[in-house]
């Protein structure tokens, strides 16, 4: 039987508390102070929830109206109902249960596992296929131990059933290099699906079709970051304000400078340098949040009051999803005889296939800890991250054959990184500022995990309202 992939997403986890309005504000100016939200403790973020019970799922081959070949899996599905979900370093458990009085003569029980990628113009790549064997009408081949009487001999006799722990491997390899399973993943508009399946082949020999039991799986890998530096850990240990790129350098990246420039208010040109400092290490958890820090300078003051509202400056982080399908004009006597992809081929045409997709927003607050001066503003933001971001996957380049006719072959490539994140910076779109040119926009490759750095967990620092996320499952899976 055939099933369909669902969204998978992390546990959800409890709240942590804002930081507290330091009283410092109260002797700054009044515009600073205004500028700001009062702060009031709340919970933010959310901690790991005990593991729920294991649900059983149930699939069967049928004769009649009563079936002779059960498969119950155990699972970390949120119900019975859903696809059977495996996190990192669990193992496909269940039951396979055979009537042998029911079925025709046996020569073989095996599973068979298999990763694959899809795409909606047929091209199929297969980066995970491995059997285990569980029974064998020959005595002299593997076999999966079984308390029944029946399934001891050359031949399976009435009831016969085997306990299942088949361990999926964490890496594969792909071209010579180790990588490792990406999750279960479907984009639609793309047209690409990332997908798992257990079949249960039950074989009858040279001249009789064999039976099958199929199920696709969900699988979730366990990617965890570096912890923060010391000092941020202190932070969230203690609820207290996280320390900028001044106090502590070691806990920030800081990107190439960006400067705009172009006209206010339609009457004299103005420009603005902006600094974008992200936190260190750049990998993140998903379900919590991205640290980051901006200061804008500018000799017109005016444009720096309308670049520091909450959602001013457009930092997005996206997701991108990259593949390439190439097109080869060459004989079909030539193509018989491939080589090397990198010396036998020249590309007449490329078609690049790459969908992205913003999935959250920065919101940003006048920063506390520095102070704000006519031509310089120093804010703090963060970006939080979706509970239902897919984690960063790096398949490392492969190649399929899909189609081949007299005059051109397709081959199919994966970037080296196929699903990553990028914090950019977006078009500004701000009343009363044109601009006209652009140098170096701020762009920076960051990583998504599963699981929490080791230490205290992070904590959310954005004023109440200024919560700003898009669900990362708009048209995935």
């Amino acid at each position: 039987m055939s099933t369909t992939t669902t969204t998978m997403a992390p546990p959800s986890y409890r709240r942590h508390s804002l930081m507290p309005r330091p009283a410092a504000i109260q002797g700054r100016t009044p515009d600073l102070a205004e500028a700001l939200p009062a702060y009031t403790r709340r919970n933010t973020l959310t901690q790991a929830r005990a593991p729920r019970e294991a649900m059983e799922h149930t699939f069967s081959l049928a004769d009649g109206r009563s079936s002779w070949a059960n498969l119950r899996l155990r699972s970390s599905a949120k119900s019975a109902k859903s696809l059977p979900t495996f996190y990192e370093k669990e193992n496909l458990n269940g039951v396979l249960e055979i009537d042998a009085d029911k079925a025709d003569s046996i020569h073989s029980v095996s599973a068979v596992v298999t990763g694959k990628v899809l795409t909606t113009s047929s091209e199929v790549f297969q980066f995970l296929n491995f059997t285990t064997p569980i029974w064998s009408r020959a005595t002299d081949q593997p076999r999966l131990p079984s308390s029944s009487p029946g399934a001891s001999g050359s031949k399976l006799r009435g009831r016969c059933s085997w306990d299942l722990g088949i361990p999926l491997p964490r890496e594969v390899v792909v071209d010579g290099e180790s990588a490792c399973l990406p999750e279960t993943f479907t984009d639609r508009s793309l047209g690409v699906t990332v997908q798992y399946e257990l079949v249960i082949k039950i074989g009858r020999g040279k001249l009789r079709s064999d039976s099958r039991i199929s199920t696709l799986f969900g699988y979730v890998p366990s990617t965890r970051p570096e912890p923060p530096s010391p000092l941020r850990q202190l932070a969230y240990q203690e609820s207290s304000p996280l320390p900028g790129p001044h106090v502590d350098p070691q806990g920030w990246t800081m990107g190439r400078p960006t400067v705009i420039s172009g006209s206010l208010f339609n009457s004299r040109p103005a420009e603005v340098k902006l600094s974008f400092f992200l936190a260190n290490p750049m990998s993140y958890t998903r379900g919590s949040v991205l640290p980051c820090y901006a200061i804008i300078e500018s000799s017109q003051s005016q444009l720096l009051d309308l670049l520091c509202s909450p959602e001013s400056l457009p930092l997005h982080l996206e997701r991108s999803v990259n593949f390439l399908c190439k097109t080869t004009a060459q004989s079909q006597s030539y193509l018989t005889n491939i080589g090397p992809m990198n010396t036998a081929y020249t590309f007449q045409s490329t078609g690049r296939r790459d969908g992205s997709a913003v999935m959250s927003s920065a919101v940003w607050w006048k920063s506390l800890s520095q102070p704000q001066s006519p031509h310089i503003r120093h804010l703090e933001g963060e970006i939080r991250l979706p509970k239902d971001l897919r984690p960063s996957a790096s398949i490392g380049q492969f190649s399929l054959s899909v189609s081949l006719d007299s005059f051109y072959r397709k081959i199919f490539l994966m970037s080296d990184r196929f699903f990553q994140y990028n914090v950019a910076l977006g078009l500004l779109n701000i009343p009363g500022f044109a601009p006209s040119a652009c140098d170096a926009p701020f762009t920076q490759n960051v990583t998504i995990n599963t699981k929490f750095a080791r230490g205290p967990q992070p904590l959310a620092y954005s004023p109440p309202g200024y919560l700003t996320v898009r669900s990362a499952s708009s048209g995935s899976s």
